[in-house]
């Protein structure tokens, strides 16, 4: 009965973790149209926050979608190609 128990919290911790990723992941999801300049140069962008972040420990893939996402909009506003 006890095992169950803990069982059953265990499996609802590991299945609340997994949904927090998952919304994670989907809400930060950059547009599916972005042009290949831009792309290109928000990738570069967040390769150098990366080498930046390296040893931080909570930089994870939300901070980096979130990060490219930001220097998408900031390309939208400038309009300016590399």
């Amino acid at each position: 009965m006890i095992g169950k128990k803990g069982l059953m919290i265990i499996a609802s911790a590991v299945l609340g973790v997994a949904a927090l990723i998952g919304g994670a992941w989907i809400v930060t999801a950059p547009p599916d149209n972005v042009e290949p300049w831009k792309e290109k140069q928000c990738n570069e962008y967040v390769e150098e926050l990366d080498a930046l972040n390296r040893y931080k420990m909570f930089w994870s893939f939300v901070q980096q979608r979130v990060a490219f996402n930001d220097c998408l909009k900031r390309a939208d506003e400038t309009g300016q190609k590399p």
